[in-house]
């Protein structure tokens, strides 16, 4: 797994469950760690297949009844232990705005996530 000094992002320790879809088939997930950028995810079944680097999917994170973060995004990365990494490739404004909340929330410093936000701006403006 790619280490902390090459991430653009800070990455936050979060655990919850989630669901990991392929082609309309969900996989139950557990958010191990989350941030900008993408997720570290443990697959909960782990009599299914883990799924390929290179594979789309779309990754929901339910904050309650009505609030809910869904993104398409790519996996990156597996590894034999059920875990795998995805990053994030395109969210809705609502979304990413539930996303930045959470992120705020669990990182407990504005400023730190004020400064990914800008690192991942440029990252993409920078691609174009």
């Amino acid at each position: 797994m790619q280490g902390q000094d090459q991430r653009k992002t800070h990455r936050v320790r979060f655990s919850a469950e989630a669901v990991l879809s392929f082609d309309q088939t969900p996989y139950a997930v557990q958010i191990v760690d989350i941030s900008l950028m993408g997720a570290l995810l443990l697959m909960l079944d782990d009599k299914r297949p883990l799924p390929e680097p290179g594979g789309i999917c779309r990754f929901e994170l339910a904050l309650d009844t009505r609030h809910v973060i869904q993104i398409a995004c790519q996996v990156v990365r597996t590894a034999d232990d059920h875990l795998v990494g995805v990053s994030f490739d395109e969210l809705d404004i609502d979304s990413a705005s539930h996303l930045h909340r959470l992120l705020v929330v669990n990182l407990g410093e504005e400023e730190l996530l004020a400064r990914d936000l800008d690192a991942l701006i440029e990252a993409h403006l920078g691609t174009r």
